[in-house]
């Protein structure tokens, strides 16, 4: 009898023997047929005789990933002697793990429903998923926002320092977007930090916040700490802390559908547009997507987003 099955999926293995009772006595093993090496040693953990007393024997773990033939052994425990064998097949490789790490603009499913992939055939959702990462990253970068919730609660503030120009009330959270505010320090460095007050020391832009998040701080031109401290006497600047909860409170539609665009573009391989001068306004081109870096659409669905700095 033969089994065949995915790489990573539950098989099942039935031992028919003449001993009831043996159950923590026998092993089943699954040995890669071509190398003899173990896949899965010896063991009798996962091994239960159904029914009781029938001598019966079953078995349910999980098969090889790599596609190849190997052979379940069933053996009498110390003896080692061999009571039954069966191969296994590995016809196709199961999904390998999905990488998670930083902030994914778009999930796997997002690119799986644009490229019309079909539900059973997962053999490529583990490019998919780096991709996403990497393209997510790349768009983060490309206009200095943060798109995607990233750190700090009201609950547990997390704080970010910035420098405050000599003779400038502004100044900009580049490359960070606040979503609510905790405090703001002035002089964080020094013996005599000020804690600001909100609309009295200093006001959050943009007014209406129509993203979520503030971009900017404005300073009160009545407030003389920002001037007179350690670090503004000697270097021009001062230090400002600002603590909060920080990025979007959820990804723009437009910058989700950026990042769909982007890794399907790389998974269709599609032509390099960098030829071509994407950002300039009068242009008559035929519409082409990049390969290795940001496509054109990717890029105007961006173009709202991007920061202008403030000086």
């Amino acid at each position: 009898m033969s089994i065949y099955a995915t790489g990573g999926a539950t098989i099942e293995a039935t031992l028919q023997a003449i001993d009831s009772g043996k159950a923590g006595t026998y092993r089943i093993s699954i040995v890669d047929t071509p190398s003899g090496n173990y896949f899965l040693n010896p063991t009798t953990t996962g091994i239960v005789e159904n029914p009781s007393g029938s001598g019966v024997y079953g078995w349910s773990g999980t098969a090889p990933n790599t596609v190849g033939q190997y052979t379940i052994v069933w053996d009498a425990g110390t003896s080692n002697a061999v009571l039954a064998i069966e191969d296994l097949t590995i016809t196709a490789q199961g999904a390998q793990p999905i990488i998670t790490s930083g902030v994914n603009l778009c999930s796997l499913l997002d690119v799986r429903l644009a490229l019309e992939m079909p539900t059973s055939d997962n053999t490529r959702d583990a490019l998919i998923s780096q991709l996403i990462t990497i393209y997510s990253s790349a768009i983060i970068n490309e206009v200095n926002r943060e798109f995607a919730p990233q750190t700090g609660t009201t609950q547990s503030p997390t704080t970010r320092r910035f420098m405050l120009q000599q003779g400038s009330f502004r100044m900009d959270l580049d490359p960070y977007d606040l979503n609510t505010i905790s405090s703001v320090t002035v002089a964080p460095e020094g013996t005599s930090p000020q804690t600001l007050t909100l609309n009295t020391d200093f006001q959050l832009h943009p007014v209406t916040k129509p993203d979520g998040v503030w971009t900017s701080v404005e300073f009160s031109h009545l407030l003389t700490s920002i001037f007179t401290s350690t670090t503004a006497v000697r270097f021009g600047y001062s230090l400002v802390d600002v603590a909060g909860s920080w990025g979007f409170p959820a990804v723009p539609e437009q910058v989700k559908q950026a990042c769909i665009l982007a890794v399907t573009s790389a998974m269709r391989r599609d032509i390099s547009a960098f030829a071509m001068d994407t950002d300039e306004a009068l242009q008559y081109a035929t519409e082409r997507s990049a390969s290795y870096g940001l496509p054109p659409a990717s890029r105007r669905l961006l173009q709202t987003y991007r920061r202008h700095l403030v000086f």
